[in-house]
């Protein structure tokens, strides 16, 4: 899953590997296009940012690559020693089926893997643990001395000689909390001009579309919604001010919580008040977040069950309706 953290994330892990290193060495499937990855040879990774759920690497020699995951894209990076011998394993398969359809308009395309292609059928066992060099996923892999740098299954890859982040659909894209440039009054301008101008959106449908607020998904979007209080289903215009002021905060808030926990929203703090980590690492990826995929368990906080909901909005919402009880207004 491929959120504004996650990618904020996965950014810097790419940048720690190989900015500032010169690759000696790159493959890309043919339709990005040969003419980039010929002049990307010998040139270096000078930095890479992330807007959203959009990543935009820039290289010494001008040209842009801008990736977007979606729900099933991966970044890996391996050890080129090892990598050359056939000692790196490519990451495990999913067998989770996920919509192909986005918020931001852009669909997942054909695409032809760089490598020879292995037939699996029925997630067998055999998919997990092969080597990159068999598996159909890879889409990209960049060569420096010591590291490879490799994309699986990336549905957006785009090279270009113009940056990105000056054309749509970047430029569409609404405040990005985890930037450096974000102003929290940009974000309060944009709900109450929606508001206006289309209240009857349901709030859980308004968190998801990457114009109003840039990075948001499913995960984020429940745990938002869940520690604000606010109805997943309730429309924009039908919620209390107070109520969009503690929303508007925790924005920000539970994005920056999940970048700097590695995905988690839901931390377990010592006796002193301090984050534990210890006991946040060796937790079960369930008890990291308040709502979130947690249907049938119950509420951490009033002990009621967390409803799953496929059909009141766009996309799944998970939510309390103890905690999250339909607004009134007064």
């Amino acid at each position: 899953m491929s959120e504004g953290p996650e990618v904020k994330i996965t950014a810097e892990k790419l940048c720690n590997a190989i900015c500032g290193k010169t690759i000696d060495k790159i493959y890309c499937k043919t339709t990005l296009g040969n003419e980039f990855a010929n002049k990307i040879k010998g040139s270096d990774v000078r930095y890479i940012e992330t807007y959203g759920k959009n990543m935009v690497i820039t290289f010494s020699n001008g040209i842009y690559l801008r990736n977007h995951m979606l729900m099933w894209g991966k970044w890996r990076i391996y050890d080129r020693q090892e990598f050359e011998e056939g000692k790196s394993n490519a990451p495990r398969r999913s067998k989770l089926k996920w919509d192909i359809r986005t918020t931001t308009g852009e669909y997942s395309t054909a695409v032809e893997p760089v490598t020879k292609k292995i037939e699996y059928a029925n997630n067998s066992s055999k998919e997990n643990g092969i080597d990159v060099h068999n598996d159909s996923r890879v889409r990209l892999m960049i060569f420096t001395k010591d590291k490879v740098a490799v994309q699986f299954n990336g549905p957006i890859l785009k090279f270009s000689f113009v940056n990105p982040a000056s054309l749509e659909p970047i430029t569409k894209l609404g405040p990005d909390p985890l930037r450096s440039d974000f102003n929290i009054d940009d974000l309060d301008n944009q709900i109450y001009q929606r508001i206006k101008h289309n209240g009857t959106t349901l709030i859980a449908d308004l968190l998801l579309d990457q114009t109003f607020v840039a990075g948001i998904g499913n995960k984020y979007k429940s745990e938002i919604l869940f520690l604000s209080k606010i109805n997943p289903f309730v429309n924009i215009k039908d919620i209390p001010s107070n109520s969009v002021r503690t929303l508007l905060q925790q924005i920000p808030s539970v994005l920056y919580s999940g970048y700097v926990n590695s995905g988690a929203t839901r931390l377990v703090h010592n006796s002193f008040g301090k984050v534990d980590n210890d006991n946040n690492n060796t937790r079960r990826w369930s008890d990291k977040h308040w709502v979130f995929r947690r249907g049938g368990r119950p509420c951490w906080k009033c002990g009621s069950r967390i409803v799953t909901d496929y059909k009141l909005s766009a996309r799944v919402t998970f939510w309390c309706s103890k905690c999250q009880q339909w607004i009134k207004i007064d």
